[in-house]
C-alpha cells in the first residue's frame, strides 16, 4: 500500500509546489527579491574573480597562436580547458562572501529555500560564463575559417561549466572554510580530466565532441571498431547533466553546514 501510494504523493506534493511558485511569480516583493539577489551576486562576481577570468580569457588569442589551432578538434580542446580553469576560479570562494559576512539567512529569505539559493548563484555564474565563452568560441572558430559547429561548442562548454560549478557547491558544503572546498573540488575536476584523458567514452565528462573516431580494442585484431564520439554525444551530455543535478542536490541538502558551521 506504501509503495503504491508513494509515487501519487510525490506527483502532488511536486505539483503544489510548481503551483505555489507559479503564484508566487506574481507576487510583486517576491519578484523584487529574486532580482535584487540576482543583481547581489552578479556584483559578487564583478569583482576580483571577474578581473581574473578576463585575463585568463584574454590570454586566449596568444594561447591559440603559440599552441598552433589547426582544426576544431584542437580549438574545442583548448577552448574546454580554458574554462575548465575558469569555472573553477569562478566557483572555487561560491559561498565565501556569505561566510565572511553573515548574509546567508538574508539570502534564504529572499529565495525561499536552500535549493532556490544555490539555484540563484549557480545561475549568475554560468550567466557570467556564457557570456564570456560567446566571444571566445566566435574567435576560435574565426581563426579556423568558421570550420568548427560554434553552437555545438557553447552546448558543451555551458554544460561542463554547469557540472563543475556543482561539484564545487557540493565541496564547498563538505569542507567549511572556502579556500578548503575549492581546493576540494579543484582536485576532483582534475582528477576526472587527466584520468579519463582523451578517451572516447560516455562517462568522459570532458569528452571532446570533434575528436576523430577512436579505435577501440573490442577483443582485439579483426574485431577492433571505431567510436565516434559524435554518436555517444547526446548521452555523454545527458549523463554530465545528471551528475551536475546530483551534486547540486546533494549540495543543497547540506548548504547551512557551510553558511552557519
Amino acid at each position: 500500500m506504501t509503495h503504491e501510494t508513494a509515487g501519487p504523493t510525490r506527483i502532488g506534493s511536486w505539483i503544489r509546489r510548481v503551483i505555489s511558485l507559479l503564484a508566487l511569480s506574481r507576487d510583486d516583493n517576491y519578484r523584487r527579491s529574486g532580482y535584487r539577489t540576482f543583481i547581489l551576486e552578479l556584483r559578487g562576481l564583478a569583482g576580483l574573480r571577474f578581473a581574473a577570468l578576463l585575463l585568463l580569457l584574454s590570454a586566449t588569442g596568444a594561447w591559440i597562436v603559440q599552441t598552433q589551432v589547426d582544426s576544431p578538434a584542437t580549438g574545442y580542446s583548448v577552448l574546454m580547458q580554458l574554462f575548465a580553469i575558469a569555472t573553477v576560479l569562478a566557483a572555487a570562494p561560491l559561498y565565501a562572501s556569505e561566510q565572511r559576512q553573515g548574509t546567508f539567512e538574508l539570502l534564504w529569505l529572499a529565495r525561499g529555500s536552500r535549493r532556490g539559493l544555490l539555484q540563484a548563484k549557480a545561475g549568475v555564474l554560468l550567466a557570467g560564463l556564457a557570456a564570456m565563452m560567446v566571444p571566445t568560441v566566435l574567435l576560435v572558430s574565426w581563426f579556423l575559417y568558421g570550420t568548427m559547429p560554434s553552437l555545438r561548442v557553447m552546448v558543451f562548454l555551458v554544460i561542463n561549466s554547469l557540472f563543475i560549478v556543482s561539484v564545487m557547491a557540493w565541496s564547498g558544503t563538505v569542507l567549511a572554510q572556502a579556500w578548503a572546498g575549492g581546493l576540494l573540488g579543484g582536485t576532483i575536476v582534475a582528477g576526472l580530466y587527466f584520468g579519463f584523458g582523451d578517451a572516447v567514452s560516455v562517462f568522459n565528462v570532458f569528452l571532446n565532441p570533434l575528436a576523430a573516431p577512436e579505435p577501440v580494442a573490442a577483443g582485439g585484431g579483426a574485431f577492433r571498431a571505431k567510436v565516434d564520439p559524435a554518436s555517444i554525444a547526446v548521452a555523454n551530455r545527458v549523463f554530465v547533466l545528471l551528475c551536475s543535478v546530483g551534486f547540486l542536490n546533494a549540495a543543497a541538502s547540506k548548504l547551512h553546514r557551510a553558511l552557519r558551521g
